[in-house]
């Protein structure tokens, strides 16, 4: 089997708009100035990383921004310049929300689950519908065509349209996959939609959603549990599984406060996991005492990528906050000299990411593939050395840096972020 990492490549017009309710590190950086050029040298810089770690590693172009057609629909109307004005006019927060790059955030773009685990032996795409946050909902177009480029085989791969708006699906966010060629889902729910219980956050993720995935991508009934998320952890600020918990083969390492009833999920993970693997699976409980949930929110550690490495180990790449805390130092560095198959942490700066609300493992999305599924991929999206020299040069040389949301308001600013979305899909289509 073989594990591929898909990025989303951040785009020019990121910026700071608070747009995501629940998720404390965009709350707080409401309105700052944000710097797209940092932003996207980072996320790539992590991007070459994974893939100098032996990992395939693929880009996600981001989607034109503004997004003109979405703001005509809400009825506004003129030429591009005169629409955008009216709308800053009549509300900021929708021109945000037009101009959002939060596509960067791969992780919850879609749910992908792997041919050896489905009956009918393919593999299964789904993009989400993140309905639960309307700057993400206008991605799920420009996902789903991206996604059929990626794997246009449809032999071997079954397209899912998102699912009905009625069910809020917030995708592999939510998700863990233990094991190898055979593996054991961890399906996070935060809520369901017959619940009425009031909460600080919204949870995002729907029982009902979650169900309707496994039943389309047909899953093994042996190879899932469907896990609640604890409210306590939501309410913190955890708004996806993946801040507060992180998997990857015969490791889980999780949060105490991570599912409600957690002694008897995790020993219920445990017998599942030894039944279809024959192998005891490594669990590592991380107490409140070692690290509160506000700790684990603001350092992001549970939101740190976890890699199959080429010889068979696993490598983990954590935030640069989680190597000035001294708390998560000193648990990575533990982990790491603990016996188990994590034998290395890398640290990389994405500071932009973070100040918006997400870590190294939100920017990616992870598929496990058969070798005739991965000799099928559109390969023009595979990060290789001279892609990497060229992004990096549109990067530098083009991409702003420095932006508010009233900078969408200057025809300037407009035709540099049109000059770095046609520079970029540009240097793609060279590669077809």
């Amino acid at each position: 089997m073989i594990d591929i990492m898909i990025d989303g490549l951040i785009g020019p017009t990121h910026h700071f708009g608070g747009l995501s309710f629940g998720n404390l590190a965009s709350m707080d950086h409401k309105k700052q100035i944000s710097n797209p050029k940092k932003a996207a040298l980072e996320g790539l810089e992590k991007m070459k990383l994974v893939s100098d770690l032996g990992v395939k590693q693929f880009i996600m172009p981001p989607p034109k921004r503004p997004n003109i057609s979405f703001l005509r629909q809400l009825g506004f109307r003129g030429r591009k310049q005169h629409l955008l004005k009216e709308v800053y006019k009549q509300s900021p927060q929708l021109l945000s929300v037009s101009c959002s790059a939060s596509s960067m955030w791969a992780a919850n773009a879609a749910t992908i689950t792997s041919s050896t685990d489905s009956l009918d032996g393919k593999l299964h795409i789904t993009p989400s519908n993140l309905i639960s946050n309307i700057h993400r909902s206008i991605e799920v177009e420009s996902t789903k065509q991206y996604l059929k480029q990626l794997f246009p085989n449809k032999t071997l791969v079954y397209h899912h349209p998102e699912l009905p708006m009625s069910l809020p699906d917030e995708g592999s966010a939510n998700i863990i996959r233990l094991g190898g060629e055979k593996g054991l889902y961890l399906m996070v729910y935060g809520r369901s939609l017959l619940s009425h219980d009031q909460q600080k956050f919204p949870a995002r993720q729907t029982l009902e959603a979650t169900e309707a995935i496994i039943r389309n991508h047909r899953l093994n009934p042996d190879q899932f549990l469907v896990i609640q998320q604890h409210p306590e952890s939501i309410d913190a600020g955890v708004f996806h599984n993946d801040v507060i918990s992180m998997g990857l083969d015969n490791l889980l390492i999780i949060h105490e406060k991570a599912f409600i009833d957690q002694e008897n999920v995790l020993s219920n993970i445990q017998k599942r996991y030894q039944e279809l693997t024959k192998e005891p699976l490594d669990i590592i409980e991380i107490r409140s005492n070692q690290l509160s949930l506000k700790e684990a929110v603001t350092t992001y550690l549970f939101n740190s990528q976890l890699l199959k490495l080429v010889d068979g180990t696993i490598g983990m790449i954590a935030p640069k906050q989680c190597q000035i805390n001294h708390r998560t130092f000193n648990l990575i560095e533990d982990i790491v000299k603990s016996k188990n198959r994590l034998v290395r942490c890398d640290y990389v700066s994405v500071k932009e990411s973070m100040n918006n609300g997400g870590g190294p493992a939100c920017l990616r999305l992870r598929a496990t593939l058969t070798e005739p599924e991965y000799e099928s991929v559109c390969s023009k999206y595979l990060l290789i050395e001279p892609l990497y020299e060229k992004l990096i040069k549109v990067i530098d040389n083009i991409y702003p840096d420095h932006v508010k949301i009233d900078s969408v308001l200057d025809k300037r600013f407009l035709s540099q972020v049109q000059m770095c979305e046609n520079n970029i899909w540009a240097l793609f289509r060279s590669l077809d």
